[in-house]
């Protein structure tokens, strides 16, 4: 009808071409004794009875046909025909839009195996604005943004720079240019093909747009940590949940291209799939990081020499979980805090770092602190006298270094050393076995702390050097 000429035309938007081809489809089903006319359940109008649906993943069904074979609808029903009753259009609207969001870069997630993640709004079924609560969240505070954030606190507004990084989350989340209103609403699903005919439907919620940027206002505000490069180390990041999942559950494995380095991997993709619904669950609703999340990474660090080429990514997320457990919102050290575990954290660093130090930069190694990390988080007295023994000759060739700045590092180690362990005297008995239980996880936050603060000592030395 009306052709014009040979050239492309968008079946998508030509209505013509779909209301002639709805037409044909009525006078088909018209003609069908085998499609009797009923009312949906769903719309509530009278359609054509379908009798058999679409196929949603290759040919897996999320809804049986009527006429199925028993495997396809037995465990659900005694027979195909208890099944919901669809009309034609019903069946066709929820199946192509379905496909529709299966197809969406923007809208579609693989989490492995036959197991799909789909996420739509109301007002931007699309999501042209790229929003996604399952990537890795990285602020970028640019200096406009803090030195407002600076100046607002000044004028006791209340606003911090934490606050302000934290809205940059939420924003981030939109992609700096949402296309739907607080007003709007989420979708997301979870569908798993379970069987070659069957597909199931996981998990499926909806809420508001308001409601999800409150839940991940709270999530990255209590899951994150900071970066540790020089430009990055004073802002938040929190990670992806695929990282959380790796480095709670994830192994690590060789990759399989030379040129990429080792990488986690969970080696169960089903087991992998349940945790995946198991965290997304908890931020999209608004729950706590479920607690099999924070064991699990409370045990990984405790066991460094697991990890060759992936310990800072466990370490990391480790940090990013525990932070809020701990109630440690801040990456420095606190000088006064006296928790058993914390402090034998601090020192593991100083050995750690002591060693590293003396070190030539192209004979880099394993240190004594982190051969024998597992065994010091197991038994801290017994092991910090064993690891002090083993650094003497280190502390040796510190002392007689022709590097000025080894030997300003070394000075500054050997006083933090000197520091914690008298704390450790006036706080605890050292002759006690209670001085020996097993390190919790908050050794990990006073490692950290004490390494990061060597690492600034030593970024401030080489700057004072390189400007004289």
């Amino acid at each position: 009808v009306d052709y014009d000429g040979l050239r492309n035309v968008s079946v998508s938007d030509n209505l013509d071409l779909q209301k002639c081809y709805r037409s044909f489809v009525e006078f088909q089903n018209e003609r069908d004794p085998n499609r009797p006319k009923i009312i949906c359940n769903l719309s509530g109008k009278s359609d054509f009875l379908c009798v058999k649906h679409q196929p949603l993943i290759v040919n897996a069904r999320l809804l049986p046909q009527i006429t199925a074979k028993a495997e396809n609808y037995k465990g659900r029903f005694s027979k195909a025909d208890q099944n919901i009753v669809l009309g034609v259009e019903t069946s066709q609207k929820i199946h192509l839009m379905a496909k529709y969001l299966l197809s969406g870069k923007n809208t579609h997630s693989w989490l492995g195996e036959n197991a799909q993640v789909i996420a739509w709004f109301s007002d931007d079924i699309r999501n042209e604005s790229e929003a996604s609560i399952e990537r890795s969240i990285q602020p970028d505070i640019v200096e406009e943004i803090m030195q407002r954030a600076v100046a607002d606190t000044k004028d006791e507004s209340g606003l911090s720079i934490a606050d302000e990084t934290t809205k940059e989350i939420v924003r981030s989340f939109a992609n700096g240019n949402p296309k739907f209103s607080n007003d709007a609403k989420y979708y997301v699903a979870i569908l798993d093909s379970i069987s070659k005919g069957r597909v199931m439907m996981k998990y499926f919620k909806e809420l508001s747009v308001s409601r999800l940027k409150a839940n991940l206002y709270s999530w990255h505000e209590k899951y994150h940590w900071y970066g540790s490069g020089k430009e990055t180390r004073n802002k938040k990041y929190t990670p992806s949940l695929k990282r959380i999942i790796l480095a709670a559950y994830g192994t690590e494995r060789e990759n399989d291209n030379l040129q990429k380095k080792a990488g986690l991997k969970v080696s169960k993709e089903a087991f992998y799939i349940s945790q995946y619904q198991n965290i997304i669950t908890a931020l999209i609703e608004g729950r706590d990081i479920p607690a099999n999340f924070t064991k699990a990474l409370a045990i990984n660090i405790r066991n460094r020499m697991h990890y060759d080429e992936t310990w800072n990514e466990v370490k990391f997320c480790a940090l990013a979980v525990l932070n809020h457990r701990g109630g440690f919102e801040s990456a420095m050290i606190k000088r006064d805090y006296t928790d058993r575990s914390y402090l034998f954290g601090r020192l593991l660093a100083l050995f750690e770092q002591m060693e590293i130090i003396s070190y030539e930069e192209d004979k880099v190694r394993t240190t004594h602190a982190q051969k024998l990390w597992t065994t010091y988080t197991n038994n801290p007295a017994v092991n910090m006298l064993r690891i002090r023994k083993l650094l003497t000759p280190y502390e040796i060739k510190l002392a007689k270094s022709e590097s000025p700045i080894k030997r300003e590092l070394y000075r500054g180690i050997t006083e933090e050393i000197t520091m914690v362990t008298t704390m450790l005297n006036e706080n605890y008995d050292i002759r006690s076995r209670e001085i020996n239980r097993p390190l919790d996880y908050t050794f990990i936050f006073g490692y950290e702390a004490q390494r990061r603060s060597i690492q600034s000592k030593k970024y401030r030395v080489e700057k004072q050097a390189e400007e004289k």
